[in-house]
């Protein structure tokens, strides 16, 4: 049995991508700068089911294509509050 290669598809690129564009990932902020190479290079996914994904109905982003990534270009962080550090 001979295997056949798998189509070409941009879910798996060639090439390692470039560095994601984070305006400060050191500091815990991922959000995306405004040339960030994630910026409309994702996927609709309201085109790709009959069946409702949350958060992900038509028009959930803004542009051509969304973001990757969990935040759309321009969402804040969220602030999520620090643990307490551990005491020995």
């Amino acid at each position: 049995m001979r295997h056949q290669k798998p189509p070409k598809s941009d879910l798996c690129p060639p090439s390692p991508p470039p560095p994601p564009g984070f305006t400060n990932a050191s500091a815990g902020d991922l959000s995306l700068k405004n040339d960030s190479p994630a910026r409309s290079a994702g996927l609709d996914l309201s085109t790709i089911t009959e069946r409702k994904l949350p958060d992900c109905q038509p028009g959930y982003f803004q542009g051509e294509r969304p973001d990757i990534g969990a935040l759309q270009y321009g969402e804040p962080m969220p602030r999520l509050p620090r643990p307490a550090p551990v005491s020995k």
